[in-house]
């Protein structure tokens, strides 16, 4: 190859380069800097060269680095490898970067210039940026889980525990430490529950979520309410490979409905007790008068209200004995 040819083809190399290059004095003066570089921070050559030091296009923070940090270690130890400083461009625009300088010495030893490449970590910062929201947003949500007052679990395809934050520890007041690893159904579900328990996994097994109010049994053997929420953790072809359940607990829902069906029972046996006084006072009454008098009108109404009050106590025991089928 022709050496001119040669020569053009490095200048090419050099000025078209994936990263900024820069020839700078020691101190900082710049020599030149390729078309890269230029392009980067917006530049043009006759702006940089021997008019600027490469430390004085950086923001203020990376400026303060430099001297405290950057320049000593390059003069200590000869280069400098992947430094992270923030040069300020020609339009305002802060261009992030990842720098590695290097003394080129002289034959004395002495510092002659320095050698630059300057690495374009925009899209980096980006993508750093996304993976710390997105770090936070993991932790904040498995912040949220473990602090939360339902029992949330995760397990495998086989039910062996993976997950049990505190609310499953105060549920069945077992320890996250000893179940990891132990099947869920063995631990929680009561042996009159699990023929159940299989037929709601085999629906799961569609992909679909389910949520029902059954009991689950804690580590002392006491059955609890719960309302369960399951989903499935489906990857192709349609194989489950982990379940995510979320367990609350009904204990105090329900004893809030027996307080309300209790104050509604108060309420219903007090309403019956005056539409049961209300016709015996009126028989009570015409008892009285008739005593006084032989006027058969008041038997006749003593006779309707007597009828009344045997209504009132007929529809109670029709009242309460829906009520006990119910809970039965």
């Amino acid at each position: 190859m022709d050496s001119g040819v040669a020569l053009e083809t490095v200048v090419e190399l050099f000025e078209a380069a994936p990263c900024g290059y820069l020839f700078t004095e020691p101190d900082g003066t710049i020599l030149r800097a390729n078309q890269t570089f230029l392009n980067l921070t917006g530049y043009d050559g006759a702006e940089l060269v021997g008019r600027k030091r490469f430390q004085e296009l950086f923001t203020k923070p990376s400026a303060i680095f430099y001297e405290t940090h950057f320049a000593p270690l390059l003069r200590m130890q000869g280069y400098v490898k992947e430094i992270a400083v923030d040069i300020q461009c020609k339009n305002g625009d802060v261009l992030p970067t990842l720098t590695n300088s290097a003394i080129q010495f002289d034959e004395d030893g002495k510092p002659a210039l320095i050698r630059t490449t300057v690495f374009d970590v925009r899209e980096r910062r980006r993508y750093e940026r996304e993976l710390l929201a997105a770090t936070r947003q993991a932790e904040l949500l498995a912040s949220v889980v473990q602090e939360s007052k339902d029992a949330i679990i995760s397990m495998d395809a086989d039910l062996a525990v993976k997950t049990w934050n505190r609310g499953a520890e105060e549920l069945f007041g077992y320890a996250a430490a000893d179940v990891l690893g132990k099947n869920f159904q063995e631990l929680v579900v009561p042996l009159e529950q699990r023929a159940t328990a299989e037929k709601y996994r085999a629906t799961l097994s569609n992909g679909q979520p389910l949520q029902y109010e059954t009991v689950r049994q804690n580590s002392k053997g006491e059955l609890i309410p719960v309302l369960v929420s399951v989903t499935p953790m489906i990857e192709p072809p349609g194989e489950v490979v982990a379940y995510s359940a979320t367990l609350r607990d009904l204990r105090e829902v329900r004893r809030l409905e027996r307080e309300r069906q209790a104050l509604r029972d108060i309420q219903l046996i007090n309403h019956l007790a005056h539409e049961i006084n209300n016709p015996l006072q009126a028989v009570m009454n015409c008892l009285t008068l008739f005593e006084y008098s032989s006027d058969k009108q008041f038997v006749e109404v003593a006779h309707e209200h007597v009828i009344r009050a045997a209504q009132v106590v007929t529809d109670l025991v029709k009242l309460t004995s829906a009520e006990k089928k119910a809970q039965d």
